[in-house]
């Protein structure tokens, strides 16, 4: 691996796909069905001007990603290019086409980044969302520091093989369900 920087993983992209390859090892009961990793991403750092100016939430947007053929001995390193390239397609210029064109949501380049078609295959599930770096350290909403965090899926108690990635002052907590 080269020690580039631009080619250096981050710490969330290594701790998810450690945890994505044993999740998969251990939930692979069928061989044929694919495995789907979706990350949120918060988009509005990557957006920048003129999306992110005024903007107070967080825009999340799911990035997937395909995982095929891991197994106990698949290196962490080759499902981060992967996981890379997934990444790499939520840009600036994505959602510029779709402020541009209404209609983006239902082409093509858009349903080959929603992996349009796989559902048929009934894959399997990973979720990912990184808390870390949100300030939920610091954050009082005046009747003192929340001592829970909870994420919840539509009209489900929780979304199964989902990941919660947190910062603590240790270092990163994983949650998983």
């Amino acid at each position: 691996m080269s020690t580039c920087d631009e080619t250096k993983p981050i710490r969330y992209q290594v701790l998810s796909l450690f945890i994505s390859k044993h999740m998969i090892v251990a939930i692979k009961e069928d061989k044929t069905r694919p495995m789907v990793a979706l990350h949120v991403v918060d988009m509005r750092k990557r957006m920048g001007e003129p999306f992110s100016k005024g903007v107070v939430r967080n825009f999340l947007w799911p990035a997937l990603v395909i995982l095929e053929g891991v197994n106990k001995n698949t290196k962490i390193i080759d499902l981060v290019e992967i996981l890379k390239e997934g990444l790499g397609k939520l840009t600036k210029g994505l959602f510029l086409k779709l402020q541009n064109d209404p209609c983006f949501l239902w082409g093509d380049e858009c349903a080959e980044l929603m992996l349009e078609g796989i559902a048929e295959n009934k894959p399997i599930s990973l979720v990912f969302t990184n808390w870390g770096n949100m300030g939920f350290n610091e954050v009082d909403f005046g009747c003192g520091k929340p001592f829970s965090l909870a994420q919840r899926g539509g009209t489900k108690e929780s979304i199964p093989n989902a990941v919660i990635l947190m910062e603590t002052r240790e270092g990163i907590e994983a949650w998983i369900q």
